[in-house]
């Protein structure tokens, strides 16, 4: 009710045409709210750990885990880890009007899961710009309507390369939110 989404509601309640990406602890694919809207990369086979789509990513079914390890080793399972991510994938698109838990601002928008957060539960600029430079790559070279990346966390200082990560999703239409 605080930002009117009932009154949006009443005029459309989201496209599933339209992707939003979080960029967060990882999202659980398979929570009850967000299962029906999980982006779906339509070139990859789940879990055969062949790269079909040729982007550079093997089994980027629901996004890319850019932060699997300690030290920012990568994995194809973008899981939360800290349920963040998935708290604010259900505020942008959990499923509406189906009975069942809660619904999100937009019922029918598709998440793309980048998961930035390392074990130790701290996002580093590297993973953060690898995420970024992923869906850029997925909507200019793949057609991925990717409108918007979720970013809602927080730190200190600035980065130069990052800012230029985040201009280059910008000269993609693709608005960077944090």
């Amino acid at each position: 009710a605080r930002v009117g989404a009932p009154e949006a509601w009443e005029r459309s309640v989201g496209s599933s045409d339209v992707v939003l990406a979080v960029l967060d602890t990882g999202v659980d694919y398979r929570h009850g709210d967000l299962a029906a809207n999980m982006w779906r990369n339509p070139g990859e086979i789940v879990g055969n750990g062949v790269d079909d789509d040729g982007n550079g990513f093997r089994d980027d079914v629901y996004g890319f885990d850019f932060a699997a390890t300690a030290s920012g080793g990568n994995d194809a399972d973008p899981m939360d880890i800290d349920s963040h991510g998935t708290h604010v994938a259900g505020i942008m698109s959990a499923a509406g009007d189906n009975g069942a838990g809660v619904c999100g601002v937009n019922w029918r928008a598709r998440i793309m899961a980048l998961k930035g957060f390392r074990p130790d539960l701290h996002i580093y600029d590297s993973d953060c710009i690898e995420a970024i430079e992923y869906a850029v790559m997925m909507k200019r070279d793949r057609g991925v309507n990717l409108v918007a990346i979720n970013a809602s966390f927080g730190g200190g200082g600035s980065s130069p390369l990052q800012r230029d990560a985040i201009a280059l999703a910008g000269d993609q239409g693709i608005a960077f939110v944090c």
